[in-house]
């Protein structure tokens, strides 16, 4: 007789890497859902930012939309509150909450996107990365990460960035929902018709993602932030179903 494995000694038999990228890096999830048991709405939208900073730049701040946007905080600048500013000033912050997409600029002196306020960039800005919170189709805010430098950003970085966002948005939708109040008719519409283009494009070409989480609520919360960004999404609350489906449909 065999004598049986330890449970920690089975752990890398199906933790074996099959191949394919890693799509998140789940320290950061863990981490913003460790904050949200203990923390004020807007310490986890501070949190949230922090994270998606590291992951993408040097200088993050929180833009809250809807009737009165301003700049709830700026993790670089901390005599930053409640700041007003005018979105044509911000046409990547725009460009996100009607995608509802994470939107890169890796060369603000070149990028299109960015010529009509090109006279008014800060001299020492080089890339700028923007990160919608969205819920259910409606950007309620965007993560804005600046930096001096061009930045390259892997594929995990800016997925791991999106779903950070999207997590936030969900863990404070009523604070988030109190602060931007209703969006104007032409925000709503333009969030809509965009978003639901940019859905259809993407699901095309969908891959498939199993999430494998024991936690339920933090499960749905990832399975449906892979669904907005346009993937099929398979869930398993352990180890040995995640076997099992991946056998099945080579998920």
């Amino acid at each position: 007789m065999c004598p049986r494995k330890d449970s920690n000694e089975l752990l890398p038999a199906w933790r074996q890497p099959t191949g394919e990228k890693m799509l998140v890096d789940s320290r950061a999830l863990d981490g913003l859902l460790e904050e949200a048991a203990q923390s004020s709405p807007r310490e986890i939208l501070r949190t949230a930012t922090r994270e998606i900073t590291s992951l993408l730049g040097q200088r993050g701040s929180f833009i809250v939309l809807g009737r009165r946007p301003r700049v709830v905080f700026a993790l670089h600048r901390p005599s930053v509150s409640d700041l007003p500013i005018d979105l044509d000033r911000y046409p990547e912050v725009l460009a996100a909450a009607e995608t509802c997409h994470l939107v890169a600029v890796t060369d603000v002196r070149r990028d299109a996107m960015l010529a009509s306020v090109r006279a008014h960039l800060p001299q020492d800005l080089q890339s700028v990365f923007a990160v919608p919170l969205v819920v259910r189709r409606r950007c309620l805010g965007v993560a804005l990460v600046q930096s001096s430098r061009a930045e390259q950003v892997d594929d995990v970085a800016r997925m791991t960035a999106s779903l950070l966002a999207r997590m936030a948005a969900l863990l404070v939708l009523p604070q988030l929902e109190h602060e931007a109040g209703t969006a104007g008719p032409e925000m709503q519409r333009g969030t809509g018709e965009r978003s639901k283009s940019a859905g259809a494009d993407s699901r095309d070409g969908a891959g498939r993602i199993l999430v494998v989480e024991d936690d339920g609520p933090t499960a749905t919360a990832l399975a449906s932030a892979l669904l907005d960004e346009g993937y099929l999404v398979d869930v398993a609350p352990d180890g040995h179903e995640c076997l099992g489906r991946a056998a099945e449909g080579g998920t």
